[in-house]
């Protein structure tokens, strides 16, 4: 682990040193976000630091970088080792984290400056999701070949629009998809899925494969797609009207399902945690 650095201002708070070589490296359960306060120690003829790249290793696999830009010297962090010290103010660097357990492990990069990190995790409570239904939409019932279970679909297309309106808490929409086959057509289907919140249109372009254990009971003459899941973060907190559609001016459909609920990074629920070593 790397060497603790006491720094003082309001408060006093601990820093780990990071290094070129030797990281700091911590393991958090998710899903939730990881929060990386960065401070460079900066020379006392500069007004400012320099800006370098925050490198980090998920997993010992993949490698990611932040620029952090440069900041201003702070009128009120110093070192407690030595008050004439003088630190930038912080940079928060965010990081989304999946579900499960992940190790990450931070580097400083493109630079000669010492650069000081803190670090929470703020763990998300697992979502809740609601399904919607659309009463004006006829249903179509889907049947899993392996395990007979039944489960119903929405049948849209550029006419047939799937309609609702969030509450004030919902935070984020889900909508699970799969494209109408014919028999006669292709192994592979594109279609543009369009999602318009309070009118403002988002398209999706999905290629879809045909499923091999789904059965569509209402339409027997169609097949339907493999499952592709799209997860949409509302903007802010209020009441949005929702329409859902395939933008294809064709006789294409597809089938959806409809999922709500109050979580996301901005408005969730958390429990927080600072590090120590």
């Amino acid at each position: 682990m790397q060497k603790k650095v006491i720094t003082t201002g309001k408060t006093n708070s601990t820093y780990y040193n990071l290094s070129k070589s030797k990281p700091v490296t911590l393991t958090v359960s998710g899903p939730g976000e990881l929060v990386v306060y960065t401070r460079t120690v900066v020379n006392e003829k500069k007004n400012s630091s320099r800006p370098f790249i925050l490198k980090y290793q998920v997993d010992d696999k993949r490698i990611k970088t932040r620029k952090v830009p440069k900041k201003q010297k702070s009128l009120r962090s110093r070192l407690k080792t030595d008050s004439k010290v003088v630190t930038s103010k912080a940079h928060k660097v965010k990081i989304k984290v999946p579900s499960g357990k992940h190790t990450y492990s931070f580097y400083r990069q493109t630079t000669k400056q010492q650069v000081l990190t803190r670090y929470t995790f703020e763990k998300r409570s697992k979502a809740a999701w609601k399904e919607v239904q659309s009463k004006k939409l006829k249903p179509v019932i889907l049947k899993d070949l392996n395990n007979q279970k039944k489960v119903q679909y929405a049948q849209i297309s550029n006419k047939e629009i799937f309609k609702f309106k969030t509450d004030k808490n919902t935070g984020r929409i889900r909508v699970f998809f799969r494209t109408n086959f014919s028999y006669k057509m292709l192994a592979d289907c594109v279609n543009r899925l369009e999602i318009k919140i309070d009118g403002k249109p988002t398209a999706f372009k999905i290629t879809s494969k045909k499923s091999s254990r789904l059965e569509n009971i209402t339409h027997s003459e169609l097949v339907p797609g493999a499952l592709e899941k799209i997860y949409i973060e509302l903007p802010k907190k209020g009441e949005h009207n929702i329409e859902i559609s395939l933008s294809d001016d064709t006789e294409t459909s597809g089938l959806i399902r409809v999922f709500a609920t109050t979580d996301n990074f901005k408005n969730g629920s958390y429990e927080k945690f600072a590090f120590s070593y």
